[in-house]
């Protein structure tokens, strides 16, 4: 139960930076040549409990995928989008616009809150049920 822990700390960790950078693209929605960032994240470590099966045909028997289980996610990267952005006129002069695309910089942080709640969720119920089974050794 504790991995339940640590694995929802390191989301909530993921998720910071994830929202850090999302805001970062919309606060920088009006600057001129701004590039806009996308932040990718990736398993940490995955531990295999017990190995795919192969298909039996005398047992008649299909097999089995892997069990796994994940201690957590990470940061893989934050990339900067090479994307141009729309060219205006200004004063007789041409300014290239920041890239950044408001719809999907706020739907991502929809999503990014939504997961980090669901994630911080997570430990206070970790919490309760490792309090009940210390009650039940009692």
């Amino acid at each position: 139960m504790l991995q339940s822990m640590l694995s929802s700390a390191s989301a909530l960790n993921a998720h910071i930076i994830k929202m850090d950078v999302a805001a970062h693209n919309v606060v920088n929605v009006n600057t001129p040549d701004f590039q806009s960032s996308a932040v990718t994240l990736q398993d940490s470590f995955t531990q295999t409990i017990q190995r795919a099966r192969a298909a039996n045909q005398e047992a008649r028997n299909a097999g089995s995928n892997p069990m796994q289980v994940g201690s957590g996610v990470s940061v893989a990267s934050i990339n900067r989008s090479t994307a141009p952005g729309a060219e205006i006129m200004v004063s007789d002069t041409t300014e290239v616009m920041s890239n950044t695309n408001l719809a999907v910089e706020i739907t991502n942080m929809i999503v990014t809150q939504r997961a980090f709640e669901a994630n911080a969720r997570v430990i206070p119920v970790t919490d309760e049920m490792m309090e009940e089974v210390t009650n039940l050794k009692q």
